[in-house]
């Protein structure tokens, strides 16, 4: 494979690579915290024409544990 102008070769992750990436999965990226601890506020504007009219719905969602994880 060529990135950057330079080729480059495979690499293999080690058994301290696997555990390190288990570690990190189970201690961050499974938690609730992580996938549901929190929903931004945000404001959404859809349109839609059809053949009797226009059609517009906007929407302001609150959100609920805003803070970042």
């Amino acid at each position: 494979m060529t990135a950057f102008g330079a080729d480059q070769g495979d690499y293999h992750l080690t058994p301290a690579d696997l555990r390190q990436v288990e570690e990190l999965k189970r201690g961050k990226y499974e938690t609730w915290e992580w996938n549901f601890g929190a929903s931004p506020s945000y404001n959404i504007k859809k349109s839609g024409h059809f053949p009797w009219g226009k059609l517009d719905v906007l929407l302001d969602v609150a959100g609920w544990g805003n803070h970042w994880v």
